[in-house]
């Protein structure tokens, strides 16, 4: 008789590693667990000496709020993305953490609904790997999936 491969069991597999659902995590706990398994960084304190990308927000001369997304490569002093409206201004956040990426936050990005969805997303990507990872633990150790009619 061959074992059977089953969503409870992958799904507690998965709570047996500490795995959480998406979802059940507050945005710290997103972020520290991304932290340890992409190796990158979210750094929301005092402007770093380094980050790979910045998000913040700026003043204009005309006492207007822009939002600026600006790579470090690129000189960070030099506005590298300026958005009038916060629509958009945190897209490509999750591809950076996933990628290992150092990025600056300021507590208006940090705050921010699409900060939230952004790392959100990320965790998803996060918890989709590591479902993989213990379906293909499970058919190395002779599970098999069911057949579908």
């Amino acid at each position: 008789m061959s074992k059977i491969l089953t969503e409870d069991l992958i799904d507690e597999r998965l709570n047996d590693s500490g795995v959480e659902e998406p979802g059940t995590l507050d945005k710290h706990s997103i972020i520290d667990i991304l932290q340890k398994h992409y190796d990158c960084k979210v750094i929301t304190e005092d402007w770093p000496s380094y980050a790979d990308h910045y998000f913040y927000t700026s003043t204009t001369c005309d006492s207007y709020e822009v939002f600026v997304s600006a790579d470090h490569d690129k000189n960070p002093s030099l506005y590298d993305e300026v958005y009038y409206y916060e629509n958009d201004w945190l897209s490509g956040l999750e591809d950076m953490l996933i990628n290992g990426n150092d990025v600056y936050l300021d507590s208006t990005a940090f705050d921010s609904y699409e900060a939230e969805e952004e790392l959100e997303n990320a965790y998803d990507r996060y918890y989709n790997d590591k479902r993989q990872e213990v379906e293909d633990e499970l058919i190395d150790e002779g599970y098999e999936k069911e057949e579908e009619e």
